[in-house]
């Protein structure tokens, strides 16, 4: 079981972990744009803030064409999905690890809102990273209000991964 599926085996959990607010919007969701096909791993609306949020999850360590994909997902679900009077999508990227140099300078220049953040997984569970999240100059200023669901998703995340490598 990958950890998209053991994350939405247990929904009421999950919806929980982000917090009051989101309502989840699909699952694997696909979007056609210029004819080719773009999976989604969450979507998610947040009512208070009026935003969607793009969850990409990946269980190995972040990588530089991630941050592509995602800007491509953020800025089609504001072309396809969203309505004129939403706020500009945010997606998160929540990854096994992270270079720091890497990623700081992957998402350099970015303007749409995108962040990078890493769970780890120990011999002593879930343990946090401990530094902020990597995030695009787009999201900075709004960033404050995001990052409780940010902590949560991630401590979500790192939960379950820690609980299907230990049934593995």
């Amino acid at each position: 079981m990958d950890l998209e599926a053991a994350l939405l085996e247990d929904i009421e959990r999950f919806m929980l972990a982000l917090g009051e607010g989101f309502y989840f919007a699909g699952r694997q969701k696909s979007l056609e744009i210029g004819g080719e096909e773009f999976i989604l791993d969450l979507l998610f609306f947040h009512h208070p803030t009026r935003r969607f949020v793009v969850i990409d999850l990946k269980i190995g360590p972040f990588q530089p064409e991630f941050a592509g994909k995602m800007n491509l997902y953020v800025n089609a679900v504001d072309e396809f999905i969203a309505n004129k009077e939403d706020r500009s999508t945010v997606g998160f990227i929540l990854c096994a690890g992270r270079n720091e140099a890497v990623a700081h300078l992957t998402l350099q220049g970015i303007a749409t809102p995108i962040a990078v953040t890493r769970y780890t997984v120990g011999e002593h569970g879930v343990q946090m990273a401990g530094e902020d999240a990597q995030i695009t100059g787009g999201l900075e200023d709004e960033m404050e209000g995001l990052r409780r669901v940010e902590q949560q998703v991630t401590e979500f995340a790192a939960r379950r991964a820690r609980e299907l490598a230990e049934n593995n």
